[in-house]
């Protein structure tokens, strides 16, 4: 797993698959990011992934760390890993951290 950006205290997990769209996420990371920066300053984790099972581990690290709301930016494979990492986490029950 690769972390990025990681503020101090972050309550809100970034998860980035920069494979999705045949590549085309990679290029458009900058720009996602600044979005999230002017949205949420100052509370975001922006986490890359790089192999399959990232996304799922990184979003259960999220909800073991108490943290508010997880983002998933990618495709369905990545939605499912950050669900699954999400309720992994809580042994299927439903988290307290938004998606």
């Amino acid at each position: 797993m690769l972390t990025s950006d990681m503020e101090p205290n972050a309550d809100i997990r970034i998860i980035i698959n920069p494979a999705s769209a045949a590549g085309k996420t990679l290029r458009r990371i900058p720009s996602i990011v600044q979005a999230l920066r002017q949205a949420f300053p100052e509370r975001l984790a922006i986490l890359l992934t790089r192999v399959s099972g990232d996304a799922g581990l990184m979003a259960g690290d999220a909800v073991r760390e108490g943290a508010g709301m997880v983002v998933a930016v990618g495709g369905d494979g990545t939605l499912h890993e950050v669900v699954n990492g999400m309720l992994g986490a809580t042994g299927g029950a439903r988290p307290g951290t938004a998606l």
